[in-house]
């Protein structure tokens, strides 16, 4: 899945990576690039320490509602399951 970005492409998200306000989000941008170079779903994992699932996941939201929705951190945390002794 090599060469899916545009020069200009890949202009512009180094700069949204540089302005990335969190780990995740220069995560997810970060896989676009190295993807776009020739890497495989295997080595951006290894490389971002993340694992493959998550690479390809993240590949599919990009092809299926592109960089905006990819950049969208809609992370909620789930409800604090502890009781009061």
């Amino acid at each position: 899945m090599e060469n899916f970005l545009s020069e200009q492409q890949i202009q512009q998200y180094r700069i949204f990576h540089r302005k990335a306000k969190n780990k995740r989000e220069a995560d997810k941008i970060k896989t676009m690039l190295l993807l776009n170079k020739g890497y495989s779903y295997q080595q951006v994992a290894e490389i971002l320490l993340l694992d493959d699932a998550t690479i390809r996941r993240y590949m599919d939201i990009y092809q299926n509602q592109g960089l905006e929705a990819l950049r969208a951190d809609d992370y909620e945390g789930g409800a604090c399951q502890l009781s009061a002794l």
